[in-house]
């Protein structure tokens, strides 16, 4: 089986997530898949904190933003 990650920023606030990004990373397992998912969504959160442009750290305090993320199994795989 393989798996591939996918992203989405979500306001804890709300409870709705953003569209999916789908970073291209696939795996041989879930777990490898899960472990990357934490990884990444931790990257891409300070990414967006530094991003004063679109978000900046007070645009994810006031809407509590939060890295979500899934790992899909490839269909056929």
């Amino acid at each position: 089986m393989k798996f591939f990650l996918v992203l989405y920023l979500c306001s804890m606030i709300t409870g709705q997530c953003t569209d999916h990004h789908i970073p291209g990373y696939t795996f041989e397992s879930h777990y490898d898949c899960a472990i990357a998912g934490y990884a990444f969504s931790q990257e891409a959160l300070k990414a967006l904190a530094q991003d004063q442009y679109y978000f900046g750290l007070d645009k994810i305090n006031e809407q509590r933003l939060a890295i979500k993320f899934e790992c899909r199994e490839f269909k056929g795989a």
